[in-house]
């Protein structure tokens, strides 16, 4: 059995999936009506893969509690400029992990981030990177 059998089977299942959408600003912004920023609404595929994500570092991936001093320690930063193909085929398993960790967690803080790795292809290209390494 692969170790990252759980997750990498997301890779299909996000290749085609419509990740979930913006919501745009509602409200008028006065006293009497405020104004709800915009946010995304992640699709069930997504949300799934987010728990199974959590779950599996509760169980096998410990180390993830430590995901920020992991990527500080290899000058990892998660932003699109530096995950680059080339970048991502370089990483080790707990690598690859602390990114996607920081890519989730990221999301709580800037709205958007995890769609927006989602869509550009490097939540796959992680996740493509796992079952590689679990080939070997």
């Amino acid at each position: 059995m692969k170790k990252y059998g759980e997750l990498t089977n997301y890779i299909s299942i996000l290749e085609t999936d419509d990740l979930g959408r913006w919501v745009p600003v509602q409200g008028k912004g006065t006293m009497t009506e405020s104004t709800q920023l915009p946010f995304v609404t992640y699709s069930e595929a997504v949300h799934q893969f987010i728990k199974d994500f959590y779950l599996f570092e509760e169980a096998k991936a410990f180390y993830l509690h430590q995901y920020n001093q992991l990527l500080d320690s290899q000058g990892i930063k998660v932003n699109s400029e530096f995950l680059t193909a080339e970048r991502i085929e370089t990483f080790d398993d707990e690598t690859v992990m602390a990114v996607i960790m920081g890519i989730i967690r990221n999301d709580r803080f800037a709205e958007g981030m995890l769609r927006h790795f989602l869509k550009n292809g490097v939540i796959g290209l992680l996740l493509k990177r796992l079952a590689a390494l679990d080939e070997e």
